[in-house]
């Protein structure tokens, strides 16, 4: 496994240098670094208001800590699926309980009897310069394969959807690793968020970007549940890393 992981790191190390060195990559981080300081500079970023906003939620240790626990999710979603008009299959009742018994087995069970002697420093910590290379060049795949499946079909299926039926899903999977790709890009960001390197601004506004950019391209071909997939994601991870503030994920 490290063998695998060790050359994986390695390529896309390699592939991330030779992109970055490149003129239209320079364009592009240059234009967006400036876009940046505007967003963090910017006057009306100060009207907008800040995380103490509706401090009444963070009374609540559940919705302060605990809105997106995977027990919490699972039976938000079986009550959405009870209240519907019409009956849930039995193929989707099985794989409801299996889900409850997963997420009791993998939040509960496990932790308690399997990790119990284990602290946040005995598990296995990652080069945040790797994870940062693999999600780029997870990205760099999606964005190809993007331009492949739309060639595949003469056109965007987004301004004409009868193409999307003539998709390939040989080639429209890989444009899904995309949304792997922002995660692990967005969690090396909360990671200097973490230790000063960046503020909290750049990191909403980073986070931000990912998620259009990646929403971009998948909307394009056609394809909304990824982008809740995506958004969802990068939700979970600024509300557990303190990026996005408690009435935010609340509201929105």
């Amino acid at each position: 496994m490290s063998g695998l992981y060790s050359i994986a790191t390695y390529l896309s190390r390699k592939i991330e240098k030779i992109f970055r060195k490149s003129l239209l990559f320079t364009i592009i981080f240059s234009f967006a670094r400036f876009i940046e300081n505007q967003w963090v500079n910017s006057y009306f970023k100060s009207l907008y208001p800040n995380e103490k906003f509706l401090s009444f939620f963070k009374k609540n240790n559940i919705v302060k800590n605990h809105i997106f626990h995977p027990i919490i999710i699972v039976l938000t979603f079986s009550i959405f699926l009870i209240l519907s008009l019409s009956p849930i299959s039995f193929d989707l009742q099985i794989s409801i309980a299996i889900a409850f018994i997963s997420f009791i087995v993998g939040s509960v069970i496990i932790p308690k009897y399997f990790f119990k002697n284990y602290t946040k420093d005995s598990f296995i910590k990652f080069n945040p310069k790797d994870v940062y290379s693999i999600g780029f060049c997870l990205i760099l795949i999606g964005v190809l394969f993007f331009f492949i499946s739309i060639a595949s079909v003469g056109g965007v299926p987004l301004l004409k959807p009868s193409l999307r039926y003539g998709l390939k899903p040989i080639l429209t999977m890989p444009v899904f690793l995309m949304i792997p790709g922002i995660g692990l890009i967005g969690s090396v960001y909360l990671d200097k968020f973490k230790r000063g390197i960046l503020s909290r601004s750049q990191v909403r506004f980073r986070f931000l970007v990912l998620v259009a950019f990646s929403g971009f391209f998948l909307f394009s071909l056609g394809y909304r549940t990824p982008i809740i997939a995506s958004l969802l994601m990068m939700i979970i991870i600024g509300y557990y890393g303190k990026i996005l503030a408690v009435w935010e994920v609340v509201i929105g």
